[in-house]
């Protein structure tokens, strides 16, 4: 319940701050996907006898890769690190739960996980790709363009240095560095 919760609450902060329309509407989706997921969860530990008036998802306080993500201020680092590498990582995560869930024999929470959690989660991870819409998904609007930030690190050599501005090749390379910085930052702990 952490993960959906911390996943709604960083599309919500970014939401806020995102001036691409395409973006802000992925990022609205994801919010109310993750609110769904969290009353649908809820709702299944009910059934299985748990009180959970008693939970506090983030008593703990918030994981580090929801603090690192936070701290991302670009779109393309954003979209990278959150949308497309944390969810890849959810789809993952949530593979594991449902097998483990049909091990033990629990076919309803597999159910859920597989029927109605994992298109979602798939569906932020892909970001529209595919769809049938004329425009473009939010991760292509972010990688044809380029933010202060991004190109700061370009000229100090990192991620993307050498690329033309707007560069798929360039956004790929932010994609790559922003999931391993993350999972970097995230192991530590």
């Amino acid at each position: 319940m952490k993960k959906e919760l911390e996943a709604a609450e960083e599309a919500a902060g970014w939401l806020v701050t995102e001036t691409d329309l395409e973006v802000k509407l992925a990022l609205m989706r994801q919010c109310g996907d993750e609110a769904k997921h969290y009353r649908l969860i809820e709702k299944r530990l009910e059934a299985l006898g748990v009180d959970v008036r008693k939970l506090a998802p983030l008593a703990s306080g918030y994981s580090p890769m929801f603090t690192y993500l936070m701290g991302l201020g670009s779109t393309v680092e954003r979209i990278a690190a959150g949308p497309f590498a944390r969810e890849a990582l959810a789809k993952i995560l949530n593979d594991a739960f449902i097998e483990l869930c049909e091990a033990r024999g629990d076919v309803e929470t597999a159910a859920l996980y597989r029927d109605v959690i994992q298109p979602d989660e798939a569906h932020h991870h892909e970001l529209e790709e595919g769809s049938s819409r004329a425009s473009p998904s939010p991760m292509m609007i972010a990688s044809r363009r380029g933010t202060p930030r991004s190109d700061a690190r370009d000229r100090r050599g990192g991620p993307g240095a050498g690329a033309p501005q707007g560069d798929h090749a360039r956004a790929g390379l932010l994609i790559a560095a922003a999931f391993f910085s993350a999972v970097r930052r995230c192991t530590r702990t």
